[in-house]
């Protein structure tokens, strides 16, 4: 090979890499844990799809899956920095009451900002097929704006909406017909498909009604037709524990994680 077939070779390489070498990669901070494990799986979904920039999502603070989102506060420091971070996803503010605080204080870049309050905290859009893919549409006209990369079939929410529909099949095949939740998270859903009864509301901290542990007692009667999801974070009563509780088949999962209902679908593959 002679010198100039050799550098005809390496500008032909240089010429087909260009559209990678120009696709830097952009972060998107976001203050919520899922909101980031959301913006990553769609970042790998959405990656090759043409030469714009990839992105990546982290947290603005140093949050970690089991911190209740609802309690968290940052400090003063913590909020100063807020405005070296752009683009920012932030919100619901309702539910992240700090954020109205930074809002007004101007510690946010405006312009690059997201705020998803159209997305109520107790719907949690990542468990309903329904909202992801409203979220998903959402975000791909922030992505648009921000020139990143965009996909009109919206892969995410349809993984969603597979899951989902998985979640529904295993309840049907295993003739579960009645679910003990410990938090309402999954109640948008599950209620599709089984009666339901949610020992605590969206606050987290709630008391156990005792016409909600009535109806429990009255149906693990028949044990065989009831399922109780444990959530991680939130202890389960201990009055609905031992005896004709114990007869009831459950699963434990986690609502904030990389991929929730895929994680809860596993656990009823694995528990039923």
């Amino acid at each position: 090979m002679n010198k100039n077939t050799f550098k005809y070779l390496i500008l032909l390489t240089l010429i087909s890499l260009s559209p990678l070498l120009r696709a830097e990669e952009v972060t998107l901070w976001t203050p919520h844990p899922q909101v980031q494990h959301d913006l990553n799986l769609m970042a790998q979904l959405y990656r090759n799809t043409s030469n714009k920039p990839v992105f990546t999502a982290k947290l603005v603070f140093n949050l970690k899956d089991n911190v209740d989102i609802h309690q968290f506060s940052p400090s003063s420091g913590e909020l100063k920095r807020l405005i070296t971070f752009s683009p920012l996803i932030a919100g619901p503010t309702p539910h992240q009451p700090w954020l109205k605080l930074a809002k007004s204080s101007g510690l946010l870049q405006l312009k690059t900002t997201l705020f998803l309050n159209e997305f109520k905290e107790e719907n949690h859009y990542w468990l309903r097929p329904k909202e992801a893919l409203r979220f998903e549409k959402t975000m791909n006209k922030f992505f648009k704006a921000m020139h990143l990369p965009t996909r009109d079939d919206y892969p995410w929410s349809a993984l969603i909406q597979e899951e989902a529909l998985k979640i529904k099949e295993i309840l049907k095949a295993k003739k579960i017909g009645k679910i003990v939740l410990a938090h309402n998270a999954l109640a948008p859903l599950l209620k599709e498909s089984a009666d339901l009864v949610v020992l605590f509301t969206d606050d987290h901290h709630s008391e156990v009604a005792s016409s909600e542990l009535k109806k429990v007692f009255q149906w693990v009667q028949r044990p065989e037709e009831v399922l109780f999801i444990f959530e991680k974070s939130i202890s389960w009563p201990s009055n609905l524990k031992g005896g004709s509780f114990d007869k009831v088949r459950s699963v434990q999962w986690a609502p904030i994680s990389s991929f929730p209902l895929r994680s809860l679908r596993k656990a009823l593959e694995e528990n039923l």
